[in-house]
């Protein structure tokens, strides 16, 4: 397998043919390679890419004495040259996709040259840092050869300033002392070029190192595409499907909206730190509910197919850059950041995800705050997000009153929670409805109940009787809306301690008439026993430990227990309704689940 790069003037993206160029010829030119503001930070990990990369130079090494020895290739860059404004500085370059390879590689020179000092190869080492680390160029001499991302650039820094036997100029910077580009560095030390030096000769020889460097510099290849100023990059890189770690869509947005700013880096840099910036770190961190980088890029992803549907409700997810791309056409960057930041807050307030009552926006009313929690219970499908957004977005706007949003909000739980009994449905094939359902209705109640919007010909709004039904010949245990039917109950019967229920939360349930004694059972009773084990009216929410406790005793050994043990004013009102009958028959059962179903008939109401 060949590792090449390749350098090619494309000018019909459609036909060419890239020729191999090595890492050290890609390195030796008296080029800067620029990493632009807008791309992310380096994150190559040494369990994932930096250990097949490992695995790459490790077959490189073994093969250094073949003849020809072989190529790997590395994958695809892509860069696009910025004007120059001498004849003697160095040529800058833009990296519009590659930054991780390159850093990586950057790293390695890096690593090696800090080998090389620690073995007293010190002429080894400042010439590796001559040809292939800094520049030569009038203004930029002695400057490294690449421009990390301003918040990796400090990690950066502190890797080049081992390097004290070489003076080389370092370029201010922010960003976290400690991060993966530091922690890739110290692998790529230790792992990769100590131990594969160490693998080739225990003596760890200068001309053990020459061979090294000389293999590493040789015997890589990469894809080197350099695009001319008619290409957009953005939609070059969409076009190219290369090796690493893929793009995330916050990635593709920003590229897209730093094109305005292209050959102007004060622009550039100006909308980046003002504008860009402060915009991803609030969807990336604001009430992030995981640590890692993966799960906040994700968090930030998740935002971009929502939003777009308030902009236009028949794009698609797979399509949802492209889209955006087009809408904004003829927008500015900072008015499309500015309009997107105004959504922000609407979706921190509606995604699941725990202390989601905190995520609320404090202005909303408390009567449209109990009705978003109550959503947030039921966790209702991804599918509603667009419209649940977008209706917050107009609360928080003062374009509608809060009052109809509420109904609205209602309407939403009543038609969600009817479909999961009436129709056994989990939540699925909502999208149809909801992506179109503001344009529909614009939070108006009277218009979101009309024929064609949330009450559709596939998704019809279950009626009284069909809910009751449901509700009087359906299980519920084992649902997924099972634990928030019984939490709705109860904060019913709570309304007098309701200020400390939100503590409180339903760990379990079980059945009163539990499920072992029917196996004694036969004929009518067997058959009575397993038409009602499943019901409403005898499931109770219940703590870990009286559930194990409780086991499968009869009924009438644990009256006691439920009624004076337990906090939840379910099981109190069960006690209190029962307590006197010597047995808990299929005909309590039914009984019980007819009082909850008149009850639910009010709690969620037809249209």
């Amino acid at each position: 397998m060949q590792n090449i790069i390749c350098l090619v003037r494309i000018n019909d993206m459609s036909q060419y043919h890239p020729l191999p160029i090595s890492i050290g010829e890609i390195y030796k030119r008296d080029i800067i390679y620029i990493m632009p503001l807008y791309q992310r930070t380096y994150c190559w990990k040494p369990k994932d890419q930096l250990l097949a990369y490992k695995k790459d130079l490790q077959q490189i090494f073994e093969t250094a004495t073949q003849t020809p020895p072989e190529q790997i290739f590395l994958g695809a860059i892509i860069l696009q040259r910025e004007d120059k404004s001498s004849t003697v500085t160095s040529d800058k370059y833009t990296v519009i996709d590659g930054q991780q390879r390159l850093t990586t590689i950057y790293l390695t020179l890096a690593a090696m040259a800090e080998y090389a000092y620690e073995k007293g190869f010190v002429a080894e080492a400042k010439a590796l840092i001559k040809n292939y680390m800094v520049s030569q160029g009038r203004g930029t001499e002695d400057y490294p050869k690449i421009e990390s991302t301003n918040l990796d650039r400090q990690q950066l820094n502190d890797v080049l300033q081992d390097l004290k036997a070489f003076s080389i100029k370092l370029n201010p910077g922010t960003g976290k002392k400690n991060g993966d580009l530091l922690n890739a560095y110290n692998f790529i030390k230790e792992k990769i070029v100590k131990a594969l030096i160490l693998e080739m000769d225990a003596s760890e020889s200068v001309h053990t190192f020459t061979i090294f460097m000389d293999s590493f510099l040789e015997n890589f290849v990469i894809a080197d595409i350099t695009l001319d100023s008619s290409h957009d990059p953005n939609e070059v890189f969409d076009r190219l499907n290369t090796k690493g770690i893929r793009l995330g869509i916050i990635d593709l947005i920003r590229n897209n909206l730093f094109k305005e700013f292209s050959g102007n880096q004060a622009n550039s840099q100006n909308f980046y730190y003002s504008t860009w910036l402060p915009f991803e770190q609030k969807l990336k961190t604001k009430h992030m509910f995981h640590s890692n980088t993966d799960s906040a890029v994700k968090q930030a992803d998740n935002f971009f197919f929502p939003y777009a549907l308030n902009q236009q409700n028949t794009i698609t997810k797979q399509n949802v850059v492209r889209e955006l791309r087009k809408l904004w056409k003829s927008k500015k960057s900072t008015a499309i950041v500015k309009d997107m930041e105004d959504f922000i807050e609407p979706y921190f307030a509606i995604i699941s995800g725990h202390d989601f009552k905190h995520r609320i926006p404090s202005t909303i009313g408390q009567n449209l705050r109990d009705a978003l929690v109550d959503l947030h219970q039921l966790n209702v499908p991804q599918a509603t997000y667009p419209f649940l957004m977008r209706c917050i977005y107009e609360v928080i706007q003062k374009n509608v009153n809060e009052s109809d949003i509420e109904e609205c909000f209602r309407i939403l739980e009543s038609f969600i929670v009817r479909r999961s009994l009436v129709y056994d449905e989990e939540g699925t094939g909502y999208h149809a409805i909801f992506k179109k359902l503001w344009d529909a209705s614009k939070g108006i109640p009277a218009e979101l109940k009309k024929k064609g919007n949330i009450h559709t010909t596939t998704k019809v709004f279950p009626t009284d009787k069909e809910f009751e039904k449901a509700i009087l010949e359906k299980g519920i245990y084992g649902k997924t809306i099972e634990k928030y039917l019984l939490m709705q109950y109860e904060e019913h019967l709570a309304t007098a301690a309701f200020e400390v229920y939100p503590n409180k939360h339903i760990e379990t349930s079980d059945h009163i008439l539990a499920q072992s004694l029917g196996k004694k059972l036969k004929g009518t009773a067997k058959e009575e026993f397993e038409r009602t084990l499943n019901l409403w009216g005898n499931i109770l929410p219940m703590s870990r430990r009286l559930n194990s406790k409780k086991s499968n005793k009869k009924i009438k050994n644990i009256y006691n227990s439920l009624g004076q043990n337990v906090t939840f004013q379910t099981s109190k009102e069960w006690y209190k309704d029962n307590s006197s009958n010597a047995d808990w028959t299929p005909a309590l059962i039914d009984k019980r689940t007819k009082k909850i179903a008149k009850w639910a008939l009010q709690r969620w109401k037809g249209i």
